[in-house]
């Protein structure tokens, strides 16, 4: 897992919440 897959499911889950 590298870093910009981690920043695309943050930005993920905060356009879910």
């Amino acid at each position: 897992m590298d870093q910009g897959d981690f920043s695309r499911l943050a930005e993920s889950m905060a356009d879910f919440v």
